[in-house]
């Protein structure tokens, strides 16, 4: 379940200077804090491709509890690609605004690490994934990934494996 936490401070983080290619193709949903939206998802992945300029389109796959394909479409933008290329404004299915995302770090060839933070009140609501381009992950480049989140002040003991094996059905 999805974890709303008293928050030391109600500052959120704001991505590192990352920049948005490390976002492009496929990216398979590693690990994560496990959030409402994916409750019962497994083989959850990613396709970004850029649509425009420092604009990509985003669609989201999984597979439900009862074994059904799922699928939702959005994109994401680049509101300030000069200062903050790891800064990402997503939203899906035209709904009006969006949530900040920021890619705090990626090898650009294995992994991204991927944040988001809303501030409500004294609370925090905090997202966090770590992507990877293939189904595994080694032990040091998981490693490495959490890291980045602990170097940045996100608790990672609330991450959850995400399901992945051969076995997984994908679309399109």
């Amino acid at each position: 379940m999805q974890a709303i936490t008293p928050a030391k401070s109600t500052t959120c983080l704001k991505g590192l200077n990352i920049f948005a290619c490390s976002w492009m193709r496929l990216k398979i949903e590693f690990e994560k804090i496990p959030v409402n939206f994916e409750e019962g998802m497994t083989c959850i992945r990613a396709i970004y491709d850029e649509i425009a300029p420092n604009v990509i389109s985003v669609l989201n796959t999984a597979v439900l509890a009862d074994g059904n394909l799922t699928d939702i479409y959005g994109s994401a933008y680049q509101p300030y690609p000069e200062t903050e290329p790891g800064h990402l404004i997503v939203s899906f299915n035209a709904r009006a605004g969006g949530a900040d995302y920021y890619v705090l770090d990626t090898d650009y060839v294995t992994y991204a690490a991927v944040y988001n933070c809303v501030s409500i009140g004294e609370f925090k609501v905090e997202y966090a994934w770590i992507l990877a381009r293939a189904n595994s992950l080694s032990p040091e480049e998981l490693t490495f990934a959490r890291n980045v989140f602990i170097a940045n002040g996100v608790d990672i003991s609330t991450f959850e494996p995400t399901y992945q094996d051969s076995k997984c059905v994908y679309f399109p």
